[in-house]
């Protein structure tokens, strides 16, 4: 007779609990709390089935925003600048016209640089203009130097990331300054576009380029971007770069 009243009152109190209007809130406490354990029961399953995949994604992601950091740092040098704002402060008196025009082409370096570089693509013409002008300063601060920048096809046309060849550009200007060669040094550029492929050549005949310390971060950039559809070749006097899949 107890057992019957005992679970009569377990009973009535279960019914209570699921309809009466007082206890609507535990009610929804409670579906709330099965619906929670329920998620994060599901998200912890999915988590473990695709952790691999959810790796590579968080991997990818997080190169991407770091490849975006470093990219910036590939700007003009700090000893450029200085050495550019020296020599036109040094002119200003002297040749007064070849200072202005030194400052004119380091003002639209900076200006390619903050505003240009913003977006994901840039016409490839306009990374030409931006290595001329980056030459120029070079070849205004060290007597020693040459360059010749030639460019062929539909450049006008092609897309291609932002900054993307002026690490070579400065690799082998590094190299020029860290051997200290005493003889002329002549550096030639090609640019070519060939039904949907850019070819990009340096040739610097003075020094060795050999040493590929320098490169590590744009072949990890043109991995990201690339993938397989790019080839770069390394040689004592050239640098060799060839792009598949530019944009037009």
């Amino acid at each position: 007779m107890a057992e019957t009243i005992t679970t009569d009152n377990k009973s009535t109190l279960l019914y209570r609990f699921l309809v009466s209007p007082e206890l609507r809130w535990a009610r929804y406490l409670v579906l709330i709390m099965v619906l929670a354990t329920i998620s994060f029961n599901q998200v912890f399953i999915i988590f473990l089935d695709y952790r691999d995949i959810l790796g590579g994604w968080i991997y990818t992601f997080t190169f991407l925003y770091l490849s975006e950091v470093e990219q910036l740092k590939e700007q003009v040098s700090p000893e450029l600048l200085f050495k550019t704002l020296h020599h036109s402060g040094e002119l200003t008196l002297s040749e007064p016209e070849k200072a202005s025009k030194m400052l004119m082409k380091l003002s639209q370096l900076l200006r390619y640089q903050l505003y240009d570089c913003s977006r994901t693509k840039v016409l490839l013409s306009s990374e030409i203009n931006f290595l001329n002008n980056y030459l120029t300063l070079e070849q205004n601060s060290q007597a020693q130097f040459n360059y010749e920048l030639l460019a062929d096809g539909e450049v006008n046309r092609t897309l291609v990331p932002p900054l993307l060849f002026i690490p070579f550009v400065q690799y082998i200007v590094k190299s020029i300054n860290e051997q200290r060669t005493s003889i002329p040094v002549s550096l030639k550029i090609h640019l070519k576009v060939e039904e949907n492929t850019i070819i990009f050549t340096c040739l610097c005949l003075q020094v060795n380029l050999l040493e590929d310390k320098g490169l590590e971060r744009i072949r990890q950039r043109l991995n990201l971007l690339y993938g397989n559809r790019y080839r770069l070749f390394l040689t004592t006097e050239s640098i060799w770069l060839e792009l598949k899949g530019g944009e037009v």
